[in-house]
């Protein structure tokens, strides 16, 4: 029996290698890497956890995948690819988008959103739900983020949230001064989530139940978002991996985890191989099922 098991044992991890497929990840599902590799095509896609704190390892993590596949382009969560970094710690201060950015940067290589534009993210959902409700799953999910950021806990939140808004203003969304104006964002956080926030009990909000959890108030409009955005990521990988051999993403993690399959599928697409379904059993197959499959 434990002949047979090593023999099994090696045949996986030959299996693994011949396909190019590897997926890292820790138990929390925070991060999540699928590095696929197929001859001269490689994509490493670098499923992150949103931090902006320099002493998380992920950074240094970061670094060494974007070495090791030494990219020709890269593309970013986000619109960092506008934004110039002079130097490694403000880069970090913005998250782990913009320390990408940051070493795209310094390296010359072509940087390229991977999403689509804010401005057709708002049209695409205000053609569908009432602008109010729109407005505040923005407002939430970023103060939810502000609430993960290791350097946002003492901000001023009131001062904060609003230059978010006006930020949305300028990026598209059809709101006023008025509309912008700290008075009105505090109105409708208050009808929505039915608590008065304020600079000290903001970190305490829990977002998660008026956005992320099922039937909350504001998940319908999250998860459409969702959807609208990965359907553009699948394009936009599709279109640069017709262009270019070697390709570096960076998004959270939730995004790997979504479309793992369809992304290793639109790999296998462009490279018009015959392997797509060894790399599919390769990660959606479990070591303890494949040795149930073989030993009985």
């Amino acid at each position: 029996m434990k002949s047979n098991l090593n023999y099994i044992v090696i045949v996986l991890l030959v299996v693994i290698n011949i396909t190019g497929c590897q997926v890292f990840n820790n138990k929390s599902e925070k991060i999540k890497i699928l590095d696929l590799k197929d001859g001269d095509k490689h994509l490493l896609f670098y499923g992150s956890e949103h931090s902006n704190d320099e002493k998380n390892p992920m950074f240094e993590d970061i670094k060494e995948k974007f070495h090791f596949i030494n990219p020709e382009i890269v593309l970013v969560e986000g619109d960092y690819n506008n934004n110039k970094y002079s130097d490694v710690d403000n880069a970090i201060k913005s998250g782990e988008s913009a320390y990408v950015t940051y070493l795209a940067q310094k390296e010359n290589i072509l940087i390229k959103s991977v999403e689509p534009s804010k401005k057709e993210q708002y049209q695409y959902l205000l053609n569908k739900y009432e602008k109010n409700s729109v407005l505040m799953m923005y407002v939430l999910r970023q103060t939810y983020q502000y609430q993960k950021q290791k350097d946002n806990k003492d901000i001023n939140y009131k001062k904060t949230i609003k230059r978010y808004v006006y930020r949305m203003k300028k990026d598209g969304f059809p709101i006023s001064d008025t509309e912008v104006s700290l008075e009105n964002i505090l109105s409708l956080l208050k009808q929505y989530t039915d608590k008065d926030i304020d600079n000290k009990n903001w970190i305490y909000l829990d977002i998660k139940a008026y956005v992320y959890r099922d039937k909350a108030k504001l998940n319908d409009i999250y998860n459409d978002i969702l959807k609208f955005r990965n359907k553009h990521l699948i394009k936009t990988i599709e279109e640069v991996l017709i262009e270019y051999d070697k390709v570096f993403v960076i998004m959270g993690s939730g995004h790997v985890i979504e479309e793992e399959k369809r992304i290793i599928k639109t790999f296998d697409k462009v490279k018009n191989g015959d392997i797509g379904v060894l790399r599919d059993n390769c990660l959606t197959l479990k070591v303890s099922n494949i040795l149930k499959h073989y030993l009985g």
